[in-house]
């Protein structure tokens, strides 16, 4: 039957099915789905929300890295682990809340949609904390002080506020 479709073995349909498999790395795109599906599940964020939610944090350690370069400061792994217990934080309240709303959801009652409302709440705080981070660290590679960006947008925000 395979090769009605041009397949001359079924380790050629095979690799055709899963190219992973032809460069070894199977094991490795199994991993990452397996990660990304329970990060999903976890949170409650579908794969686009997971993946700009990564891309957010990639941003904020890959520019806090180069600030820390321009400072002239050596690289410390006190730094690494500060952000990574800051991004295990944020990830925790994201997942608890979304679990919380999971526990009620059946039972539609007023703590489903508390939790529905607060696990919202939390991923659009934690992007907003990455991204005000994210512009401290563009501050200081563009040579101005950590709150240049901070204070310009704080003082339109008080402009249109007026």
């Amino acid at each position: 039957m395979l090769k009605s479709f041009h397949f001359e073995t079924s380790t050629e349909f095979l690799q055709s099915l899963l190219p992973a498999f032809k460069y070894d790395m199977l094991l490795m795109t199994i991993g990452f789905s397996a990660v990304i599906s329970g990060i999903e599940i976890f949170t409650g964020l579908n794969i686009y929300g997971v993946l700009g939610l990564g891309l957010a944090f990639i941003v904020e350690l890959i520019s806090g890295i180069m600030a820390s370069r321009k400072r002239n400061e050596p690289f410390q792994s006190s730094k690494l682990s500060r952000f990574t217990l800051k991004a295990a934080c944020y990830m925790l309240v994201i997942g608890i809340s979304h679990l919380m709303y999971l526990s009620y959801e059946e039972k539609n009652t007023l703590a489903a949609s508390v939790f529905e409302w607060l696990n919202t709440f939390f991923i659009v705080e934690v992007v907003t904390e990455l991204l005000f981070s994210i512009l401290e660290n563009m501050a200081v590679l563009t040579g101005r002080n950590k709150d240049h960006w901070i204070t310009k947008i704080k003082a339109k925000v008080a402009e249109i506020l007026k």
